[in-house]
This record gives structure tokens, sequence and C-alpha cells, in this order.
């Protein structure tokens, strides 16, 4: 079990309640006479996650920068070491010692150290991971143990009252971190059997205060992370996390001069350009997009695509990913970029907000990645803590790349980079929109969805509107004679126009560059859903192939990567393979034995496998 706070954290504790600042008062600076205060573990057993807050008295950790660093005992991860908290697991016994630096905005600083001993005994629960979350911030905890635990209990010891939410095993517990004044730690323990005895763990998360809500824009009007430049010698280091994810983006966004495009002229920026832009809550989520842009984008498309963006948000809040013109930013899910369990125990769990919509309807609309006759991805259960190389990221991260610079690249494509004329991206943006050349809306008046149906039941399944008694009454069959007609991809590309290309575009990518292909079905939707109880009513692999699409196709690649031939990439993709009807999602993954031509009923039901990636509905 672990230590007990020390008696400086309730004085911490009792002032923390209230809301946000309108702005910063002034803090006194850093002087000789200021002292860090080490409130958090200093012991713990094998295996066990610890974490230790460092505190100056009368300054807000956000008007201060931090570095933590290893000084001595065997090497061990921090999970973010400029954060105030640092949170490590400690997997060796022996004497740790670490060292912060903290600077305030004026460049005093002041140093110290901090020793953390670990006995022998071995920790049977483990709760992941010690925080640091932005006030109003989602937050997620989870219980690990060796063997499946049970009779679980989590309680709250420290800190303003919180409701904890639990999944069904009780294992993931989260909440919203409250409004405070200052730096507030909130501390949890948790009580489990395992193999019939029953272990302690406790847990902490540091809520610090942030300048209050200011930015007129509702996709920023919830708290968001804590962020940085990623490269700090970035000439636009100072201006990046104020202008492109924090809750004071101005009215009017920042001006070019500012931010500017990254291909800013360029017909292919270089990685240091790419870089000089990204945004991170965590340093390692810029190593593994750095790593993964320089070993694993041999063709330089993605390098070329990230040309139409201002900058690259990572962060451990974000979810769903996404792309927003008002910044011309793209915002990464870094579940798709993790490589240690240790770096995954710091990406939030909290449900993609979409997650429940459309549940009234009778059917669902499934997709899948598929290289050869297998998966193209491997699932891995957080519960197995296991750890993933980097060719392992490729195809999720570059299908989901693909996506959201298809967005980046609606708005501005290449061949208006060299044009843009500001004051804002926006508003090279609100003109191309007001013109009607935006790319997307091209491809919507030249090669129109046809289906109505579908289009309604996607208000349904993305929008979360309530489905009408006709709706809630289509039958797998039915679904199937709106979509399989029709030149849509996917059901998401009937959630928008702009949705509808970069489906279509993601999809013909992924098969061009790395013979991945895409299924897509039509299916029941079981009351438990797996691989082996959803069963195909129809389904297609690489639908992108059908020469319905090809032209709608060919012209977004022309319009994205004008340096490829476009007519060529679409006649190169294989043609498309059906599904067996009546069969289950996992038997219709080896089609091997499938004509082009072929709708057959095969009668083989085989069980899902553990590592077998879940049933995915939409986009990520």
């Amino acid at each position: 079990m672990k230590n007990h706070i020390i008696a400086a954290l309730s004085i911490w504790l009792l002032s923390a309640c209230g809301g946000s600042d309108d702005g910063d008062a002034v803090q006194p600076p850093i002087n000789d006479n200021d002292q860090i205060e080490f409130i958090g573990e200093t012991s713990g057993n094998l295996g066990q996650s610890l974490a230790i807050w460092a505190s100056v008295e009368g300054q807000l950790s956000r008007n201060l920068s931090y570095q933590w660093r290893q000084t001595a005992g065997p090497q061990t991860f921090i999970a973010d070491p400029k954060s105030p908290i640092a949170a490590a697991t400690f997997n060796q016994t022996g004497n740790y010692g670490f060292e912060v630096t903290i600077t305030d905005t004026s460049g005093n600083r002041i140093t110290d150290e901090v020793m953390v001993s670990i006995n022998n005994d071995a920790q049977s629960i483990n709760v992941n991971r010690d925080h640091m979350v932005a006030q109003g911030n989602k937050v997620s905890l989870r219980l690990y143990s060796d063997a499946l635990p049970s009779n679980v209990t989590w309680q709250q010891t420290g800190g303003p009252s919180v409701d904890l939410l639990l999944n069904a095993d009780q294992t993931l517990a989260t909440f919203d971190a409250p409004d405070v004044t200052s730096d507030t730690l909130l501390s949890f323990s948790v009580s489990a059997q395992v193999n019939g005895t029953t272990s302690e763990d406790s847990v902490h998360t540091l809520v610090t205060a942030e300048q209050g809500i200011t930015t007129p824009y509702q996709v920023f009007e919830d708290r968001v992370a804590r962020v940085y430049a990623y490269k700090q010698d970035s000439p636009y280091a100072a201006n990046l996390p104020r202008c492109i994810y924090s809750n004071q983006i101005p009215e009017g966004f920042c001006n070019i001069e500012d931010i500017p495009l990254i291909g800013n002229g360029q017909s292919a920026p270089s990685l240091d350009d790419i870089m000089d832009k990204v945004i991170v809550s965590h340093d390692w989520m810029g190593e593994n997009f750095e790593a993964f842009l320089t070993n694993y984008d041999s063709s330089g498309d993605l390098k070329r695509l990230l040309g139409a963006t201002s900058a690259i948000v990572i962060s451990y809040d974000v979810r769903p990913s996404f792309y927003w013109p008002g910044t011309a930013a793209i915002h990464l899910d870094p579940e798709d970029l993790w490589l240690t369990p240790e770096q995954r125990d710091t990406i939030n769990e909290a449900p993609d907000y979409r997650a429940d919509f459309g549940n009234e309807l009778q059917f669902l609309m499934i997709w899948r990645y598929v290289k050869g006759q297998d998966y193209a991805s491997r699932f891995r259960p957080r519960e197995a803590r296991s750890s993933r190389a980097m060719a392992e990221l490729e195809p999720d991260l570059a299908s989901l790349l693909y996506h959201e610079l298809a967005h980046a690249n609606d708005y501005l494509p290449p061949s208006v980079h060299a044009s843009i004329q500001g004051p804002s991206l926006w508003d090279d943006i609100a003109r191309r929109l007001n013109n009607g050349t935006i790319i997307s809306d091209q491809i919507s008046r030249d090669y129109p969805l046809a289906s109505q149906q579908m289009l309604d039941l996607a208000a349904v399944r993305f929008a979360g509107q309530s489905p009408n008694a006709t709706q809630k009454a289509y039958q797998p069959s039915d679904v199937t004679s709106f979509f399989e007609p029709d030149s849509a991809t996917d059901f998401y590309s009937y959630s928008s126009t702009r949705e509808d290309t970069a489906m279509m575009f993601e999809e013909a990518m992924m098969a061009h560059r790395y013979n991945i292909r895409r299924d897509v079905a039509v299916t029941n939707s079981p009351e438990v859903i797996n691989s082996a109880t959803v069963i195909v009513d129809w389904g297609q692999r690489g639908r992108v192939g059908e020469d319905k699409m090809q032209q709608r196709a060919s012209a977004t690649i022309a319009a994205f990567l004008p340096n490829l031939d476009a007519n060529a990439v679409i006649a190169g993709l294989a043609d498309p393979v059906p599904m067996r009807s009546g069969d289950s999602w996992i038997d219709n993954l080896n089609l091997s034995g499938v004509s082009s031509n072929a709708r057959q009923l095969s009668s083989r039901m085989t069980p899902p496998l553990e590592w077998e990636p879940r049933i995915q509905v939409g986009r990520h």
C-alpha cells in the first residue's frame, strides 16, 4: 500500500474549491528563498506506480515551466517530464533519484531533487495513471492486476468531491475534473480481491487552475488540456498553443504571420517544417509522430498533405480525431501513436461522445482494414499491457492521417497555397466557401450521392438525431437496398459532403500505397456484438474500386495530390470482392475463395479471436 500523502497536502486541498480565473494575476518571481515542496509518495512496492508533485508556495503551475530528469536508480519512464507531477512505474527494487527544475516567465529558476525507495514486496493491483489535468478536463483511471480482480471498491480520499463513473467490471473510473482556483490534488483509494487476497492501491490527479474560457468558438467551449510546442526552438513555439489549441483562441483567429500554413507555397514541406508546427500534451507523442513520418512515409504523401495544415495537435484529451477549418489544424487521438503501455497510460479513456448514437436502429454498418486475408491491424487490449513496434502503427495511423489530411486539403488544396492572402487562414477558407470552390462541394455537385434514406440515417448514427418509427423499423436488407446502388464508399460518407470525400480518398490511398483494403458491411445489431454474432446481410471488400466510384475518387486524388496520376491510381485498384451473405463478420475475413461476382451462403462459424479488433462503426 502506498504511503500517506505528507501533511502539507491537506492545506492545498482545503483552499482549492471554486471557479476559474478570468486572467492571470501578477505572480511574484521565483527567488532564492523559494523552495520546492515535494508532495506525494517517496516509497513503494515493486511494480507500483507512484507520483510526486513539485509545488512552489504562492505559484500557479500555469505560469511556470517544469523539467524532470532521473538522476539515480534503474531507468524508468517519467510519464510527462514537463508536468508539475512526476509519475512513473517502478519495476525494479532500489533507490531512485529525480531532479526537477522549475522556471518562471522571467527565466528565474529553482532546482531540487527527491529520492524514491522501492522495496521487494510485489504490488498485486496497480492503478494507472497519476495524471495532471486542467480543471474541467475529463479524467480516466484504470485498475490493473495479473489476475481478474473482484469486489473492486473505489473511494475518494482527498480533494473536492467528484462523481466517479465506473465500467461494468469496476476497473475503469472516469470523472470530470472540478473547477479550482489553485492547483489541487485529488486522491483515490482502490481495493480489490485478487486470487482470494484483498489488496489496495491509491492514485492521484493534479487538477491545475486555468484561465477562464474566453474564446467565442463552440469547439473550444469545453476545457482542453494544457499543451506546448513539441520543438521548443520552433519559431512558432510561443504562438502555437494560444492560436491553435486553447480556451482563449481569439475572435478572428491568429494572422498568417503568426501561424502560416505549413506548406507556405512549398510543394513538399520538410520534416523540420512539419515538426516546427506540432503541439503535444506529452513529449512521447511528438517523438513517435516524428519517427513515423521519418520511417513510414516513403512515398512522401503524408508530408505533402500536411502542407495544407497550420499545425498538428496531439493531446491526451483528443477523441475523436478531427480537423477544424477555423484554425486549419488537425487534432490526433494519440491512441494510434503509443508504443509502450506506459505511454498508453497517459491517454484519457473517456469514450467518444458519439458512442451511443443510433442505438435504437436495427442494423449496423461496420468496417475494417484487411491485408491479404487477415486484419491489417492487431487489437491490443489495455489489460494486456503489451508494447508494439513502430511498424504496427502503420495501418491505423496512415489511414487516420489520409482521412484528416483529406479534410485539410479539401479546404486548402495545393493549388491555392501560393495565393494565401489572410489575414487569417480562416479568411481564405471562408472566401472559398462563399465562392463554392471547396473540393468536396465540387465533388458533390458533379457526382452527388442519391440515397436520402442513408443521409437521414447518418444524421441519427453520427449526429445524434432521434430516429423516427420508420427508421427504427429498417432491417439490414432495407439498408442494403439503400446503400449498395449508391456511390458512397461508407455509411460515414453520408454524414457530410466533407466526410464523403475524405472516406473515398482514405480508402483509395490505403489500397494504392499499402495494399490494404477496406471492408464495409450491412449487418444485424445483436444484443451482444462481436465478430461471431454480427451477421452480414451485404458486404464488400475494396468498394472504392467499383466502376461507379472511379470518376469521383480520381477527381479527389487529383485535387489533393496533383503530383500523382490520379486516373492511373484508380485504374490500378483491385476489383471489389463481395462478402458471403448470411455469414458472420469473422467468417467473412477470408474471402480468398470468393469470385468477384459471388454471393453465396456459408455455414462455417469461427469464434472471435482475442486479438481481433473491435467492431467499428463510423471512422476513428
